[in-house]
């Protein structure tokens, strides 16, 4: 795995953090990350970012591990953000265990 080979990355989806859902698909791995902190073979040693991603990263084995598996399910498709509007889990007039919520917004 190198940079600018192609991978698949899977989708990912929040439901308080939907500004940073991602439709999984190919992607360009961009930059390798060596975390100088973990032991050579530990599990998150190694991560890739990559072009059609910013600010998001990606376990090399949990990549590797899942490979054909998006294959069969993403195809031709290109990895792409997806966000959505963040909201609260629970806002002040939300109906909660069949009452009314009044307070603070809960993330």
């Amino acid at each position: 795995m190198k940079k600018g080979d192609k991978i698949y990355v899977g989708t990912k989806m929040s439901i308080s953090n939907g500004e940073n859902d991602v439709k999984g698909g190919l992607a360009t791995i961009s930059s390798i990350i060596d975390n100088p902190n973990l032991p050579n073979g530990h599990y998150n040693k190694t991560s890739v970012t990559v072009e059609e991603l910013p600010g998001h990263s990606y376990n090399v084995n949990n990549l590797i591990e899942n490979q054909e598996k998006w294959a069969k399910l993403y195809g031709d498709d290109i990895a792409k953000p997806d966000p959505d509007i963040n909201t609260p889990w629970i806002q002040s007039g939300d109906i909660v265990n069949g009452e009314v919520y009044n307070g603070k917004d809960i993330w």
